[in-house]
């Protein structure tokens, strides 16, 4: 009945007034409400319908959300309508900045304020990236290049919640044993783009473009047009985020050799 009905919207609203106090202030949710734990997921349902209420009392249609609900929820600081603005990378790589000299790491929760919602994307996104994907699984735009993994990578940044690069390994090995890996990672995922996480590898793999990058610019790396020819041979990946170039197209547009 309407009784019980009202009494377990006051108790929701209890529910997101101590998520709130529990969560930096913040009443938003950075998970999809079916990726959150079960003691949030109804809370994350109920503020969107809260939400779904307000749309179909702005069009005179029907809904539950009466005058005196509107006015509790405003006084915690429920938006109701709320407005998302676009924040550019560089705001975003500022706050990052920021939160790691303050906290000392780079592993900002998903519940984070500011930040949650946009790490969630990014780790989201680079799924689709390193899968060779020029749009995310929902249609969107893949908006990470190369350099801008590599910008997150130097803060620390984990691609994986909850997983640290694997570096276990001290044996270190030439250049050429590293080309062997590579090879044997291309025949078992049929490209070269290695993620971070797959450890010493990643990261190896990554210097090669940074080195390549230097190579051609004439400064002093250890990269050579001989490294470089038999990497572009097996389809490598100078520019990730130009996905994968063949041997004649390489030579042509970078002229390797000459």
């Amino acid at each position: 009945d309407s009784v019980a009905g009202e009494a377990k919207w006051n108790i929701m609203l209890e529910q997101l007034a101590t998520y709130k106090k529990h969560n930096n202030g913040s009443m938003s949710f950075a998970e999809r409400a079916k990726s959150l734990p079960q003691h949030e997921k109804a809370l994350c349902y109920w503020a969107m319908d809260q939400r779904k209420e307000f749309q179909l009392l702005k069009k005179n249609k029907p809904s539950t959300l009466t005058a005196q609900r509107m006015q509790r929820l405003t006084a915690i600081g429920f938006d109701l309508n709320p407005t998302f603005e676009y924040v550019s990378w560089e705001t975003r790589m500022e706050q990052l900045r920021k939160f790691v000299e303050e906290n000392g790491h780079c592993r900002p929760s998903v519940s984070h304020p500011v930040l949650g919602n946009w790490v969630s994307g990014i780790r989201l996104m680079y799924k689709d990236w390193v899968s060779g994907m020029e749009k995310t699984r929902k249609g969107k735009k893949i908006t990470l290049t190369e350099e801008r993994v590599n910008e997150l990578t130097d803060l620390g940044f984990l691609f994986v919640a909850g997983k640290s690069p694997n570096r276990a390994s001290s044996k270190k090995y030439s250049w050429d044993e590293r080309f062997e890996q590579l090879l044997e990672f291309k025949k078992a995922h049929g490209h070269t783009v290695v993620p971070q996480l797959s450890g010493m590898l990643g990261d190896w793999v990554r210097l090669q473009r940074v080195n390549y990058k230097k190579y051609k610019a004439g400064r002093s790396t250890a990269m050579t047009a001989e490294k470089a020819l038999r990497l572009a041979e097996i389809g490598f990946c100078f520019n990730a985020s130009a996905r994968f170039i063949g041997k004649k197209d390489f030579q042509n547009e970078y002229n390797v050799g000459h």
